[in-house]
């Protein structure tokens, strides 16, 4: 029980990202246009382990980025013509 009430006070410096947490797992979900960058996010969660002599696995420790997929930013088809020119097709 008093792992559950420490757990609880866990807060992120910024509204916008959110502090998943399941046993003794925690996520931080923080979306690209946060207004505070993940590096910050995580000292603070470390500020609130080394307060409450937690312990933080830095090898099982990983940032994943997740995004969608833009087909804009896909490299364009290019074929090439050996008469002096040059023709992009997408």
């Amino acid at each position: 029980m008093l792992y559950a009430v420490m757990e609880s006070d866990v807060r992120t410096l910024s509204l916008m990202n959110i502090v998943v947490k399941y046993a003794d797992d925690m996520n931080i979900l923080a979306p690209s246009d946060s207004d505070t960058v993940l590096h910050e996010e995580f000292d603070h969660v470390k500020l609130w382990a080394d307060n409450n002599k937690r312990l933080i696995n830095l090898l099982k420790t990983k940032e994943i980025v997740f995004r969608r997929p833009n087909p804009r930013l896909s490299a364009p088809f290019i074929s090439l013509r050996f008469n002096r020119s040059l023709m992009l097709n997408y």
